[in-house]
């Protein structure tokens, strides 16, 4: 409970210029102090400090975090709220 799941893609660690364990690195330092941020900040947070410029390569991110079945879930976690924009 409380833990993130973070899929994301190539895009986001990887530079033609350095090795791959640097960029998983430079994730890893970037995610350090947002564990317990919510989601929306998370991703933006992360894409800031990943790619302060645009990247030659496509990207993706998906954070899923779970919440503890016996207490309430969260606002954001409500199924009949969509992100502004969509409709």
């Amino acid at each position: 409970d409380g833990q993130t799941l973070l899929l994301v893609t190539d895009g986001l660690v990887e530079r033609r210029d350095a090795h791959l364990d640097a960029g998983l690195a430079t994730l890893r330092e970037a995610l350090r102090d947002l564990g317990e941020t919510p989601l929306e900040e998370l991703c933006d947070t992360l894409l800031a400090r990943m790619l302060p410029e645009p990247g030659a390569d496509d990207v993706a991110i998906v954070a899923v975090r779970a919440h503890p079945e016996d207490r309430l879930r969260p606002p954001e976690a409500d199924p009949d709220r969509l992100p502004p924009g969509i409709d």
